[in-house]
């Protein structure tokens, strides 16, 4: 079972429902409007479409059953708009582009309650900027996580591979 959390349109989930046409999808984000209107037209039918804040949206049903969570939660710091690209500042919400004083703020909302839904050896996909890693990875380490960093192609985005606790 997929779950693409902060999906917006849901590409992620769309991509993998192509590859995988089988598999239980499911995405969630904090904007109905955008999931109803983008998100349900890239996904089949059977895709479960839920709205919520990080992961509050999924059914209780799907706890601890989840093989993978990814999520690019929003990740810019506050107060940095100028590293944004001016069409994202200009025409993106801010709840989709920030994540509070450091950043991390939502990628912290969903480590912590990623456990909740991830099968044990489950893994948690998650995108931010490089320089964010180090202060990722320690969160995720305080609560239980295996983890490692793989690097985006730019350089400046990475992508942090967390293992759920093996039972």
């Amino acid at each position: 079972m997929f779950v693409e959390a902060f999906a917006g349109v849901a590409p992620v989930a769309a991509a993998v429902q192509r590859a995988a046409p089988g598999a239980e999808v499911h995405a969630t984000d904090l904007d109905d409007v955008v999931l109803e209107r983008h998100a349900r037209s890239n996904l089949s039918p059977a895709a479960g479409v839920h709205a919520g804040s990080v992961l509050e949206g999924l059914p209780a049903a799907l706890g601890s059953r989840v093989d993978v969570i990814a999520a690019v939660p929003p990740y810019i710091p506050v107060g940095a708009s100028e590293l944004l690209p001016r069409e994202a500042r200009d025409h993106e919400p801010g709840a989709a582009l920030y994540g509070g004083s450091d950043g991390l703020d939502l990628v912290r909302a969903v480590l912590a309650q990623a456990p909740g839904w991830l099968r044990p050896g489950g893994r948690l996909l998650l995108e931010m900027n490089r320089g964010q890693c180090s202060a990722a990875t320690e969160s995720a380490g305080r609560l239980g996580y295996a983890s490692f960093m793989r690097l985006g192609d730019d350089g400046q985005t990475a992508v942090l591979d967390l293992r759920s606790a093996a039972p």
